[in-house]
Protein backbone atom coordinates (compact mmCIF):
# COMPACT_ATOMS: atom_id res chain seq x y z
CA UNK A 1 0.00 0.00 0.00
CA UNK A 2 1.30 3.54 -0.67
CA UNK A 3 -0.12 4.68 2.35
CA UNK A 4 2.45 2.05 4.30
CA UNK A 5 5.00 5.05 4.34
CA UNK A 6 4.87 7.20 7.84
CA UNK A 7 3.27 4.12 9.61
CA UNK A 8 3.98 3.37 13.26
CA UNK A 9 5.97 0.20 13.83
CA UNK A 10 3.08 -1.73 16.17
CA UNK A 11 3.90 -5.24 17.88
CA UNK A 12 1.23 -7.06 19.12
CA UNK A 13 1.12 -9.96 21.47
CA UNK A 14 -1.69 -12.35 20.13
CA UNK A 15 -2.87 -15.62 21.80
CA UNK A 16 -5.94 -18.10 20.98
CA UNK A 17 -7.70 -21.43 22.40
CA UNK A 18 -6.24 -20.99 25.83
CA UNK A 19 -9.71 -22.91 27.20
CA UNK A 20 -9.83 -21.29 30.87
CA UNK A 21 -6.23 -22.35 31.89
CA UNK A 22 -4.62 -20.39 34.58
CA UNK A 23 -1.07 -21.10 33.31
CA UNK A 24 -1.83 -19.63 29.32
CA UNK A 25 -3.22 -16.57 31.09
CA UNK A 26 0.36 -16.27 33.59
CA UNK A 27 2.50 -16.90 30.38
CA UNK A 28 0.76 -14.33 28.50
CA UNK A 29 1.20 -11.76 31.09
CA UNK A 30 4.94 -12.63 31.50
CA UNK A 31 5.38 -11.80 27.84
CA UNK A 32 3.58 -8.66 27.78
CA UNK A 33 6.27 -7.98 31.01
CA UNK A 34 9.32 -8.66 28.86
CA UNK A 35 8.31 -7.68 25.01
CA UNK A 36 5.93 -4.35 26.00
CA UNK A 37 3.38 -4.82 23.61
CA UNK A 38 1.46 -1.69 22.35
CA UNK A 39 -1.70 -4.20 22.19
CA UNK A 40 -3.35 -7.62 23.23
CA UNK A 41 -5.42 -9.31 21.30
CA UNK A 42 -7.35 -12.95 21.53
CA UNK A 43 -8.36 -15.02 18.51
CA UNK A 44 -11.14 -17.15 21.05
CA UNK A 45 -11.64 -20.53 22.63
CA UNK A 46 -10.68 -18.56 26.15
CA UNK A 47 -13.33 -21.29 27.37
CA UNK A 48 -14.21 -24.80 27.63
CA UNK A 49 -17.41 -25.66 26.39
CA UNK A 50 -18.88 -22.22 27.77
CA UNK A 51 -16.90 -22.95 30.98
CA UNK A 52 -13.68 -22.57 32.93
CA UNK A 53 -12.94 -19.12 31.32
CA UNK A 54 -13.73 -16.70 34.72
CA UNK A 55 -10.70 -17.76 36.71
CA UNK A 56 -8.55 -17.09 33.23
CA UNK A 57 -10.23 -13.83 32.57
CA UNK A 58 -9.49 -12.54 36.14
CA UNK A 59 -6.02 -13.32 35.72
CA UNK A 60 -6.05 -11.30 32.19
CA UNK A 61 -6.58 -8.35 34.03
CA UNK A 62 -3.58 -7.64 35.71
CA UNK A 63 -2.48 -6.89 32.32
CA UNK A 64 -4.42 -2.97 32.99
CA UNK A 65 -4.76 -3.22 29.24
CA UNK A 66 -7.88 -3.86 26.97
CA UNK A 67 -7.64 -7.69 24.93
CA UNK A 68 -9.17 -7.04 22.01
CA UNK A 69 -10.90 -10.46 20.94
CA UNK A 70 -13.13 -12.41 19.11
CA UNK A 71 -15.08 -15.83 20.42
CA UNK A 72 -13.99 -19.51 19.61
CA UNK A 73 -16.43 -21.67 18.78
CA UNK A 74 -16.46 -22.63 22.54
CA UNK A 75 -17.66 -19.56 23.66
CA UNK A 76 -20.90 -19.38 21.59
CA UNK A 77 -23.44 -17.82 24.11
CA UNK A 78 -20.78 -16.04 26.39
CA UNK A 79 -19.80 -12.90 24.50
CA UNK A 80 -22.09 -10.77 26.08
CA UNK A 81 -21.38 -12.08 29.42
CA UNK A 82 -17.54 -12.21 29.08
CA UNK A 83 -18.00 -8.31 28.44
CA UNK A 84 -19.78 -7.41 31.22
CA UNK A 85 -18.11 -9.10 34.05
CA UNK A 86 -15.30 -8.53 32.41
CA UNK A 87 -14.45 -5.20 31.10
CA UNK A 88 -11.07 -5.47 29.83
CA UNK A 89 -11.95 -8.30 26.86
CA UNK A 90 -13.31 -6.12 24.23
CA UNK A 91 -14.90 -8.18 21.65
CA UNK A 92 -14.69 -6.68 17.97
CA UNK A 93 -16.23 -9.06 16.16
CA UNK A 94 -18.00 -6.72 13.23
CA UNK A 95 -16.61 -3.59 15.21
CA UNK A 96 -13.64 -1.41 14.82
CA UNK A 97 -11.05 -0.77 16.88
CA UNK A 98 -9.53 2.49 15.84
CA UNK A 99 -6.14 2.35 18.23
CA UNK A 100 -3.04 4.97 17.99
CA UNK A 101 -1.22 2.34 15.98
CA UNK A 102 -3.30 0.05 14.51
CA UNK A 103 -6.58 -0.67 13.80
CA UNK A 104 -8.24 -4.06 14.54
CA UNK A 105 -11.91 -5.86 13.85
CA UNK A 106 -12.82 -9.34 13.26
CA UNK A 107 -15.85 -12.18 12.94
CA UNK A 108 -16.87 -14.55 15.31
CA UNK A 109 -15.93 -18.05 15.47
CA UNK A 110 -19.86 -19.41 15.15
CA UNK A 111 -21.20 -21.55 13.30
CA UNK A 112 -21.95 -19.57 10.51
CA UNK A 113 -17.92 -19.28 9.89
CA UNK A 114 -17.35 -22.63 10.71
CA UNK A 115 -14.44 -24.79 8.61
CA UNK A 116 -16.04 -25.09 4.79
CA UNK A 117 -15.48 -24.71 1.48
CA UNK A 118 -18.90 -22.63 0.71
CA UNK A 119 -19.17 -19.07 1.62
CA UNK A 120 -22.17 -17.11 3.16
CA UNK A 121 -22.57 -13.69 0.69
CA UNK A 122 -24.26 -11.86 3.70
CA UNK A 123 -21.55 -12.20 6.29
CA UNK A 124 -18.85 -11.34 3.50
CA UNK A 125 -20.66 -8.62 2.43
CA UNK A 126 -20.78 -7.08 6.38
CA UNK A 127 -17.22 -7.83 7.14
CA UNK A 128 -16.46 -5.23 4.02
CA UNK A 129 -18.94 -2.73 4.90
CA UNK A 130 -17.95 -2.78 8.49
CA UNK A 131 -14.02 -3.02 7.25
CA UNK A 132 -14.36 -1.94 3.68
CA UNK A 133 -13.76 1.49 4.26
CA UNK A 134 -11.07 2.15 7.19
CA UNK A 135 -8.06 3.95 6.73
CA UNK A 136 -4.72 1.84 5.68
CA UNK A 137 -2.44 4.48 7.52
CA UNK A 138 -1.83 2.09 10.75
CA UNK A 139 -1.84 -1.76 10.01
CA UNK A 140 -5.04 -3.68 9.98
CA UNK A 141 -5.42 -6.46 12.31
CA UNK A 142 -7.77 -8.98 11.50
CA UNK A 143 -9.13 -11.38 14.37
CA UNK A 144 -11.03 -14.27 12.89
CA UNK A 145 -11.43 -18.01 15.28
CA UNK A 146 -10.69 -19.81 12.16
CA UNK A 147 -7.94 -19.93 9.77
CA UNK A 148 -8.53 -18.68 6.15
CA UNK A 149 -9.20 -21.79 3.54
CA UNK A 150 -6.55 -22.67 1.38
CA UNK A 151 -3.40 -21.37 4.16
CA UNK A 152 -1.30 -24.09 5.54
CA UNK A 153 -2.68 -23.81 9.08
CA UNK A 154 -5.94 -25.43 8.62
CA UNK A 155 -5.55 -28.48 10.67
CA UNK A 156 -4.61 -30.87 8.06
CA UNK A 157 -1.16 -31.36 9.77
CA UNK A 158 -2.98 -32.68 13.09
CA UNK A 159 -5.69 -34.70 10.87
CA UNK A 160 -8.16 -32.71 11.89
CA UNK A 161 -11.82 -34.27 11.11
CA UNK A 162 -13.24 -30.05 10.66
CA UNK A 163 -9.53 -29.24 9.03
CA UNK A 164 -9.25 -27.14 6.07
CA UNK A 165 -10.30 -23.45 7.14
CA UNK A 166 -13.20 -21.25 6.24
CA UNK A 167 -14.26 -20.20 3.06
CA UNK A 168 -15.73 -17.03 4.65
CA UNK A 169 -13.11 -16.20 6.32
CA UNK A 170 -10.70 -16.67 2.99
CA UNK A 171 -13.36 -14.07 0.52
CA UNK A 172 -13.01 -11.36 3.65
CA UNK A 173 -9.26 -11.86 3.48
CA UNK A 174 -8.89 -11.95 -0.55
CA UNK A 175 -10.67 -8.36 -0.41
CA UNK A 176 -9.65 -6.63 2.45
CA UNK A 177 -5.71 -8.14 2.54
CA UNK A 178 -5.46 -7.18 6.16
CA UNK A 179 -1.83 -6.53 7.18
CA UNK A 180 -2.36 -9.65 9.61
CA UNK A 181 -4.66 -12.08 10.52
CA UNK A 182 -4.58 -14.10 13.72
CA UNK A 183 -6.51 -17.24 13.63
CA UNK A 184 -6.76 -20.24 16.32
CA UNK A 185 -8.78 -23.58 16.18
CA UNK A 186 -6.39 -26.02 15.35
CA UNK A 187 -4.16 -27.05 18.17
CA UNK A 188 -2.10 -28.51 15.59
CA UNK A 189 -0.62 -25.34 14.27
CA UNK A 190 -0.49 -23.63 17.51
CA UNK A 191 2.38 -20.86 16.63
CA UNK A 192 2.70 -21.41 12.48
CA UNK A 193 2.22 -18.86 10.28
CA UNK A 194 2.10 -18.36 6.62
CA UNK A 195 1.17 -16.12 3.68
CA UNK A 196 -1.59 -15.52 1.41
CA UNK A 197 -0.80 -12.85 -1.03
CA UNK A 198 0.42 -9.88 1.21
CA UNK A 199 -1.22 -11.26 4.16
CA UNK A 200 0.09 -12.68 6.92
CA UNK A 201 -1.88 -15.42 8.90
CA UNK A 202 -0.57 -16.52 12.17
CA UNK A 203 -1.66 -19.11 14.84
CA UNK A 204 0.15 -17.54 18.10
CA UNK A 205 -0.91 -20.39 20.46
CA UNK A 206 -1.95 -20.33 24.26
CA UNK A 207 0.71 -18.84 25.90
CA UNK A 208 1.04 -16.25 23.46
CA UNK A 209 3.23 -14.97 20.28
CA UNK A 210 4.80 -11.27 19.80
CA UNK A 211 4.31 -9.91 15.87
CA UNK A 212 5.50 -7.07 14.56
CA UNK A 213 4.54 -4.88 11.79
Amino acid sequence: HQEDVGRFAVKVLAFTDPHGAPEAADAVIELAKSSRPDLVVCSGDISYFQKRYERMCRRLADLCCPIYWVSGNHDAGIEDLVGVEFLHMKDVSFLVADLHKATVGGVPGSEKFWPSKEWDDDLVNLALRTYGRISRSKPFIFLSHFPPTGSSITGYSGGCPDAGGSQTVREIVDVLHPDLVISGHYHSDFRQQCKIGPTRVVNPGPMGTVYEL
